[in-house]
């Protein structure tokens, strides 16, 4: 049982980091390439693109609600099993990382999609949608920052689940 516990959480963790890097570093910049802006076309390729991504992220977000609450029932279920108390800084990490992921997705990417659709609608004024630009930005800004914490949060996990401070907790 310990084994599966431990693959379990393993393949959990390296996914969520996985996905974590690939979002941040490969698709989230595909979308705004000078490739991608040209396949939607001059005039509106920026919206498009922008549109795009929103669709992905929201789907990223369900993925990193998933992995956390997965790493919480997995750190759970391993201190029932070895019959130990739960590790306070792993639960805090998760509980902080299961947060992180909750205000991206039900906070910060409902805000952000409003102000892109804002800042490129041609029946909203030009100073709304000036507004809505800077605002997007400034979010966009605070989406970013905290999408690389949660990167560093699952880099920890990663690390804590891969080298397990206490070797004699996999005995058989």
């Amino acid at each position: 049982m310990i084994g599966f516990l431990r693959i379990v959480g393993v393949i959990n963790a390296a996914v969520w980091f996985g996905a974590t890097v690939f979002l941040t570093f490969f698709v989230g910049p595909a979308f705004f390439s000078e490739s991608m802006l040209k396949l939607f076309g001059e005039a509106a390729g920026r919206f498009y693109a922008g549109a795009a991504a929103q669709i992905v992220l929201e789907r990223y977000f369900y993925l990193q609600l998933g992995c956390s609450i997965l790493a919480l029932v997995h750190l759970v279920a391993e201190c029932v099993y070895l019959g130990r108390p739960l590790i306070r800084w792993t639960l805090s990490l998760l509980g902080a990382l299961l947060v992180l992921a909750a205000v991206g997705g039900y906070g910060l990417q409902p805000k952000l999609r409003t102000l892109h659709w804002q800042k490129y609608d041609p029946r909203v004024s030009v100073e709304i949608r000036q507004v809505a630009e800077r605002s997007f930005r400034r979010w966009h800004g605070v989406s970013q920052v905290l999408n690389l914490v949660a990167l560093a949060g699952v880099t920890v996990y990663l690390l804590r689940v891969t080298r397990p401070s206490d070797a004699s907790r996999y005995r058989g």
